[in-house]
């Protein structure tokens, strides 16, 4: 909603852009941007319980489950 106010453009307007220009909804991009950070934090070394809080997700299950998708 915040981009949208500032791009001065509908919601389903720069949805169904971004989704031509993409390939993917701005929700599947930024969740797999999400999921790219944490496989770098995981390589790392970091725990899967601190990744999961440091990229936004709920709880590790969450995580997990969304993580595992893109595998």
């Amino acid at each position: 909603a915040d981009i949208c106010a500032a791009a001065n453009l509908s919601a389903s307007y720069l949805i169904r852009s971004f989704e031509q220009r993409y390939h993917l909804t701005p929700h599947a991009y930024l969740l797999n941007r999400r999921i790219q950070h944490a496989q770098t934090q995981l390589k790392s070394g970091k725990m899967i319980a601190d990744v999961a809080q440091e990229t936004g997700f709920a709880d590790q299950a969450h995580f997990q489950r969304e993580f595992k998708k893109h595998l």
